[in-house]
């Protein structure tokens, strides 16, 4: 009987053990699939973390480049050729191929792979990155606008005479034969000198009246206008009887200033007058068939408006369009400066959803 009680209990204590490594066994398995997990997922954010960082270190590569001198990266050239001017649109399967990061295959492959579709429309730049690594994809957009530092236009001293061109009753503005430059800028920043000066003075080399027709004469290193400004001395008139070959989305920039005891005589037409206009207190502007037109801004000194001229600004009084070049809407003219190099601030960056 003693024997049947011991055989007994080594039995229960066999099944016991047997139980306990069962359950060891499975607490093990749950130990380790607990842990690889984990390590699976810290892998995985890891690697979602190196995708957004290296998405925008490729936006932020894109705008450095945009800052740089195109006369001596080119990349900095290729953006400009591209993106601002040309197609308006960039696409580029690996930033970091691309910009001269580095040549070593390895450190790219660690980097992360970042695809950039960009594109350039009323003064807005727009970047989306794509990017890769460890499995993980990151999407996320940056937007940039041209710095505008303050309103500062360019000193009439710096303008050519406004003249008529051959066409009979058309006065050409905006070609690069008439930028000038200040001799403290170097040849390698003409490049991004953006704007071309104008003037109405008295006598016959003057012009006064025609129509505004845009040049387009982009060549080979050289950027189109992205501001024009007309300066109307005192007692004097520019009459305007419309203005031809300018594009809604990509300008340029019109810009006319009044001195005291100038005259802007417009006359009426269908769409509006994309010109910004500043002015002197005693300056004038008419409309001269009696009926009405529009400008995208007046600023508050003139006195002498006529009811007719018509302008939309926001609740804020700023102008509902506002310049896509670095130039203010309202003139602070600065009579040293001469010409100034065109930046880009970031405006914001969103992550899309993958």
């Amino acid at each position: 009987m003693n024997n049947d009680i011991k055989n007994n209990n080594c039995g229960s204590a066999l099944v016991w053990v047997l139980v306990i490594c069962i359950i060891f066994a499975f607490l093990g398995i749950a130990i380790g699939s607990i842990a690889l997990s984990m390590n699976n997922r810290s892998i995985k954010n890891n690697s979602q973390q190196q995708a957004y960082f290296t998405a925008r270190s490729g936006l932020d590569a894109v705008v450095e480049s945009l800052n740089g001198d195109p006369a001596k990266y080119k990349f900095s050239a290729y953006l400009y050729n591209n993106l601002i001017n040309g197609s308006h649109s960039i696409e580029i399967e690996n930033i970091f191929e691309n910009i001269g990061i580095t040549d070593n295959v390895d450190e790219i492959a660690r980097i992360g792979k970042c695809r950039i579709e960009g594109s350039y429309i009323k003064g807005e730049v727009t970047l989306k990155a794509t990017a890769e690594a460890g499995g993980q994809t990151e999407k996320m957009t940056l937007t940039a606008r041209r710095n505008q530092d303050g309103g500062t236009w360019p000193a009439k001293v710096w303008g050519n005479l406004l003249k008529e061109s051959s066409v009979q009753g058309k006065i050409e503005i905006g070609s690069i034969k008439d930028r000038k430059y200040s001799e403290s800028i170097k040849d390698e920043e003409k490049y991004l000198i953006d704007f071309v000066v104008y003037q109405v003075n008295a006598g016959d080399e003057s012009a006064h009246k025609g129509k505004l027709s845009i040049v387009d004469d982009t060549t080979t290193n050289n950027y189109p206008n992205q501001a024009i400004f007309i300066y109307v001395n005192g007692s004097e008139t520019l009459e305007i009887d419309g203005i031809e070959n300018w594009e809604e989305d990509y300008g340029p920039d019109i810009f006319i200033y009044l001195n005291s005891g100038a005259t802007l005589n417009l006359k009426s037409q269908e769409s509006i007058y994309p010109i910004y206009i500043s002015a002197g207190t005693t300056a004038k502007v008419n409309i001269l068939d009696g009926t009405t037109a529009e400008v995208f801004h007046v600023n508050g000194d003139l006195t002498a408006v006529d009811k007719n001229l018509k302008f939309v600004e926001t609740s804020t009084k700023v102008p509902e369009r506002i310049p896509t070049s670095n130039y203010n809407y309202s003139a602070n003219i600065d009579p040293d400066n001469g010409a100034r190099i065109s930046k880009w601030d970031i405006v914001k960056y969103e992550e899309d959803d993958n």
